[in-house]
């Protein structure tokens, strides 16, 4: 029997079970701390006695100032069937604790004291029962920031935070994780993909440096019916933003209820060459908030999922409690976890990436993009078939700017409207653009009013561009006059 008193033994132990049957997950904690009731005292004690402020509601500091009721919701959820319980640290980061005004010390001894309370009772349990062996999932939740998407409606490049800054946060976060003893570390409640990458880089540097090397799941957030992240991705875009760290599991979690998410778990079982995990909200709120679906609903919902090989690993988000997941395991009991395909070797794509001729185009790797290259791209797109592609140009002309040299942008916006002139009719664009539509729907005027415009901004004033660009008349008369346009832009002809 594998040596669960070593991490390397629970580790062993944990892929073992994977294979074995299909591994159950706890619920909610938030929804079980509001049950308790407590008071501006329970999150403050001894230790928070005279800070500033409202700490109520800071379910993490918990772990410092009530470690008695963490213990108590490990328990309750290791006696309703749980194989994996998270520590209570969801929000343990020190970008996150901002909002309570703590610092670094105070968040290091959350994520500690989070594992080490969780480590203690799964080895209580582990000394009583080790045939059934308990895991602890140090949690790494979302951030109040996001790096893919920008905090001015007015300035698509601001953010609030770089990369080193989220990157730092979180390698606090999982060293003390680490520290306190989990089994695994799970990356959740994802919304933001570059944010959940600096997360994967601190998990990885961390085994690079020549600590234990733990398994990594990483669980996204479908938002709504538009079957994407809240930074853009489809199910299959966001597998393939992560692959590269070899998860152990990947899968969704909140947001929807089971029956929305299904068709998403779906297609990360189809596209995933590892464990799938899922574990989806009791419904969706009510009015009030609260969640209405009953365990048994749950239970049926995702025995189905498990049926249909679909899932490897099924637990519970918001809304759900101890009863939801011993449902849970109870419906899936006996059910054999679903076979990890083996997909082919073949280039995948995240993100909105677009290639023509030599040139590539990715919202998610921008530039540089230089004169030469918009010289060459501008000849590549002359007779471009489709509006949408002109869509895509400008879309990621727009959302690159803030990080690319202006006039580099520029030429982005440039290139797309001079392509736009010189494409098909404007009733091939998708009706999602009217407004563009309405701009380019004439061509060549529409076209050429925003493509000289866009130039004007890179080569000078419009007065300057009437001597190279005469507004033709007919298509033909738009393609000739590229040749010179390629020659102001690259400097070729």
């Amino acid at each position: 029997m594998t040596d669960l008193t070593t991490r390397a033994g629970r580790v062993a132990a944990l892929k073992a079970a994977a294979k074995e049957r299909v591994l159950i997950l706890d619920g909610s904690w938030g929804v079980m701390f509001q049950k308790k009731k407590l008071a501006e005292a329970d999150y403050r004690a001894e230790r928070f006695a005279d800070y500033d402020g409202q700490m109520k509601g800071n379910n993490d500091v918990l772990c410092l100032t009530r470690p008695d009721l963490v213990a108590e919701l490990h328990d309750a959820y290791f006696s309703a069937g749980a194989d994996i319980s998270e520590t209570n640290t969801f929000s343990g980061t020190t970008i996150a604790q901002a909002d309570y005004r703590l610092g670094e010390k105070d968040v290091w001894d959350i994520n500690y004291e989070g594992a080490r309370i969780g480590r203690s009772v799964a080895d209580r349990w582990n000394a009583e029962n080790p045939a059934r062996p308990k895991f602890i999932a140090g949690s790494i939740g979302p951030l109040n920031v996001m790096l893919s998407m920008s905090s001015d409606v007015n300035d698509p490049g601001a953010r609030k935070v770089t990369f080193d800054q989220v990157y730092a946060a979180y390698r606090q976060q999982v060293s003390a994780l680490y520290d306190g003893g989990v089994d695994l570390f799970l990356v959740e409640t994802i919304t933001d993909t570059l944010n959940c990458k600096a997360a994967i880089k601190a998990i990885m540097d961390l085994r690079d440096e020549g600590h234990e090397e733990l398994p990594i799941w990483i669980s996204g957030t479908i938002t709504d019916r538009s079957g994407r992240t809240l930074s853009g991705q489809t199910a299959e875009a966001f597998w393939n933003s992560i692959k590269h760290c070899k998860p152990f599991a990947v899968g969704f979690n909140c947001a929807l209820g089971a029956d929305l998410m299904r068709p998403h778990i779906a297609e990360m079982a189809r596209i995933a060459d590892t464990l799938v995990a899922a574990y989806p909200n009791a419904g969706l709120p009510n009015a009030m908030g609260e969640y209405d679906e009953e365990p048994h609903q749950t239970g049926h919902a995702l025995h189905q999922w498990a049926a249909d090989g679909l899932v490897n690993i099924l637990g519970g988000c918001c809304g759900t409690t101890p009863d939801h997941i011993r449902h849970v395991a109870e419906a899936v009991a006996g059910v054999k976890p679903r076979a990890i395909p083996e997909r082919p070797r073949a280039m995948r794509l995240a993100g909105r990436t677009l290639r023509t001729g030599g040139l590539i185009m990715s919202a998610w790797a921008p530039g540089p993009f230089d004169n030469e290259e918009a010289a060459d791209f501008i000849d590549d797109l002359a007779e471009a078939p489709d509006w949408r592609m002109v869509v895509t140009l400008m879309d990621h002309a727009a959302g690159v700017s803030g990080y690319l040299e202006e006039a580099d942008a520029e030429l982005a916006v440039a290139a797309a409207a001079v392509v736009a002139s010189c494409v098909g009719a404007g009733s091939v664009l998708p009706d999602s653009h009217t407004d563009l539509k309405s701009t380019l729907g004439k061509p060549p005027e529409g076209a050429a009013h925003l493509a000289r415009r866009a130039l004007a901004r890179v080569v000078g004033p419009a007065s300057e561009l009437d001597e190279t660009w005469q507004e033709g008349e007919d298509h033909d008369a738009w393609l000739t006059q590229i040749a010179g346009l390629q020659s102001l832009l690259g400097g070729q002809s």
